[in-house]
């Protein structure tokens, strides 16, 4: 299944390069929730997730947190966090996975989906996303994100 899913056009156009954005918008397909949570040593984290919905009604989830891990806490280690203008969209349009990657590929069995993406994700170094909710005057908010491991376990037993 993996041969397959490489020679998908949609995954061979996200396989070069080791920086994935992805662009989540408001739509019936996504989900976003923020939570913070206060630790011992009174530090706040910051936990946004951002989900897909997929035909089966499971979910692709990406999480952003303040602090990646414990560590990165304890030496005030914060996730990247970039400004840039609205161009960036345009610019490195070859670079981000929007809806329209779910939306096309809504009609594949979730297992050669998960496949496709996992194909994506595996080749990438850094994950960021775009949250058009954040997007103002023009410019808009990039977040370092995990794929979240909780969000679809079938996706996860093969990353």
């Amino acid at each position: 299944m993996k041969e397959k899913a490489l020679e998908e056009k949609s995954v061979k156009r996200f396989i070069k390069g080791d920086t994935l954005y992805i662009y989540i918008n408001k739509s019936k397909y996504t989900r976003t929730w923020e939570v913070y949570q206060d630790y011992y040593n009174n530090k706040i984290d910051t936990i946004i997730n951002y989900n897909y919905k997929l035909k089966d009604s499971s979910e692709v989830g990406f999480i952003y947190k303040r602090y990646q891990d414990f560590d990165a806490m304890e030496n005030d280690k914060s996730s990247i966090i970039k400004k840039a203008d609205k161009d960036f969209l345009k610019k490195n349009k070859k670079d981000i996975l929007t809806c329209k990657f779910f939306k096309k590929n809504r009609n594949k069995e979730i297992s050669y989906l998960l496949a496709m993406l996992e194909q994506i994700i595996s080749s990438k170094k850094v994950l960021f996303i775009i949250d058009e909710n954040e997007i103002k005057n023009k410019r808009i908010t990039i977040r370092q994100i995990k794929l979240n491991r909780s969000s679809n376990i079938n996706l996860m037993i093969k990353i």
